[in-house]
């Protein structure tokens, strides 16, 4: 063989064993040889690393509680927050049958970090059933990682809210999900809502608090229910 057919053929014996050519890339990516059954792949690719709207959040939340994977139907990212206050996301699920059945809303910052707010509406309550009859409410208030948390549901006609915290409205650390659509019958609820979440730096008392509802001009449309059972900062030692 001359000096040239050598060469070639030492190409081609590199090229198979390295693996080049759209076809074995093809394999490598989504093929038998991944060795990961077509189901799982199907699966994965459900669930985001990171926090995308209207996707489940289960891919970048395993530490989530037990509810979720009980429910009969997908968890779900209502709004997602990632600022330089805090990253969280407010979470959709339809909950197991039982005394709280219906759809769920709750926060997720991760790890064991405790949810600001949370709160499920079965059949034929309305989403706003704490509000005592207010387009909105805060219903949970926690310090939780050098940070206070609160939040609460919004009905459909809200667009938006304004956090004052000591009269000053907060720049981040704000979301709001609005749910309405094909995501009202994934998570089990009956009537578009909305709900809000909001993460101090620091300690605040509810007194210091008061969350404003905007229309859809940006205009105040009235206050959100308070807070109103007993929040006090822990005593520095």
């Amino acid at each position: 063989m001359s000096n040239k057919g050598m060469l070639l053929l030492a190409m081609l014996i590199a090229c198979l064993l390295a693996g080049c050519g759209s076809g074995s890339e093809a394999t490598s990516a989504s093929g038998p040889s991944s060795g990961q059954p077509g189901k799982a792949r199907r699966e994965a690719a459900k669930r985001p690393a990171t926090c995308r709207v209207g996707k489940s959040i289960l891919g970048f939340a395993p530490e989530g509680p037990v509810v979720w994977s009980e429910g009969k139907g997908p968890v779900l990212a209502l709004a997602c927050l990632h600022d330089r206050v805090a990253t969280a996301v407010i979470v959709g699920y339809a909950s197991p049958a039982g005394e709280n059945a219906g759809a769920c809303v709750t926060s997720y910052r991760g790890g064991p970090s405790r949810a600001p707010s949370g709160l499920c509406a079965g059949a034929g309550l309305p989403w706003n059933w704490s509000c005592h009859g207010a387009q909105g409410c805060v219903d949970g208030f926690i310090h939780t990682g050098g940070l206070t948390g609160l939040g609460g549901p919004l009905t459909q006609k809200v667009a938006g809210v304004r956090v004052l915290v000591r009269g000053r409205p907060l720049k981040e650390g704000v979301a709001v999900a609005h749910v309405q659509g094909e995501t009202l019958q994934l998570i089990d609820a009956e009537e578009p809502f909305g709900f809000f979440l909001a993460f101090i730096p620091g300690c605040v008392t509810p007194g210091q608090v008061k969350v404003e509802l905007l229309d859809a001009t940006g205009s105040q449309m009235g206050l959100a229910h308070g807070w109103n059972s007993p929040v006090s900062c822990p005593k520095k030692t």
